[in-house]
């Protein structure tokens, strides 16, 4: 086979190395598909979560606080106020 330069070859070389690559990428995430996965009910950053599969409130929450009563939030223009272009 006749190749007109290097670049034409260079070419053809990247693009059957970039093949493999995706080939090679490919089964391995197939592989990481396959393993045994089971449920949790939370993730933590480290260690093990906080709550457990049960709880019922966070630790910061009062289950007891008195209900009802009224909340008023003051709002200024509407939600695109920041848009001058309209």
């Amino acid at each position: 086979m006749a190749f007109g330069n290097s670049r034409d070859l260079k070419r053809i070389l990247t693009v059957h190395f970039l093949v493999v690559i995706a080939a090679l990428s490919f089964s391995t995430v197939t592989a990481m598909a396959e393993q045994d996965v089971k449920p949790v009910h939370a993730i933590a950053m480290h260690g093990e979560p906080k709550y457990g599969p049960d709880f019922e409130h966070f630790d910061y929450v009062n289950p007891d606080a008195p209900k009802g009563g009224m909340l008023l939030q003051a709002a200024r223009g509407t939600f695109d106020s920041f848009n001058t272009n309209i």
